[in-house]
C-alpha cells in the first residue's frame, strides 16, 4: 500500500492499473500467487508492471541488481522509483541485523539505480535524492 500511496500522493499517478500493480509489486516474490492468477484477476497490464519490478529468484542478489540497471530504460519506472523510495524511507529505522556498512551499501546501490532510471517522474526523483542524502541514525 505504501508504494501505491507514494505513486498517487507524491508522483501524481492516477492510473488504476499502475496503482494496483504497485500494491501487488512484491506478490510474486513474497507469496505463492502465480503469474496466471495475477493476470486472470487484474489483467495483462497489471501483470506486466508487477513482473518488471519483480526480482528473479533464480539469480543472486548482485545479479538481480545488475539486471535492474540493465533493464531500467525499458521499464515502467514510476513503480520502480516509488518502490525504491519506500524502501529507502524504511532505512530511517534499519532492521536490527543491518550494520551501518550494509545501509551505506544499500544507499549507494539506490543512487546507482536512480542514475540508470533517468528522467521518469520529477517529484519522485527529487524525493528519492533527498532521502538518499539524509544521514541514518544508528
Amino acid at each position: 500500500m505504501g508504494v501505491a500511496g507514494i505513486l498517487f500522493e507524491e508522483g501524481g499517478i492516477e492510473d488504476s492499473d499502475i496503482l494496483v500493480a504497485a500494491i501487488l509489486h512484491d506478490t510474486l516474490e513474497d507469496t505463492t500467487l502465480k503469474v496466471g492468477e495475477i493476470e486472470g484477476i487484474f489483467g495483462k497490464k497489471v501483470l506486466s508492471i508487477v513482473q518488471e519490478v519483480t526480482n528473479d529468484p533464480g539469480l543472486s542478489s548482485e545479479e538481480n541488481k545488475r539486471q535492474q540497471v540493465k533493464h531500467a530504460p525499458y521499464m515502467f519506472l514510476g513503480a520502480k522509483l516509488a518502490d525504491r523510495l519506500y524502501n529507502v524511507r524504511d532505512l530511517r529505522n534499519p532492521p536490527p541485523d543491518w550494520s551501518e556498512s550494509k545501509v551505506v551499501a544499500y544507499q549507494q546501490w539506490e543512487k546507482k539505480l536512480l542514475e540508470a532510471l533517468g528522467q521518469v517522474n520529477e517529484p519522485l526523483e527529487k524525493a528519492l535524492k533527498s532521502e538518499l542524502n539524509q544521514d541514518i541514525a544508528f
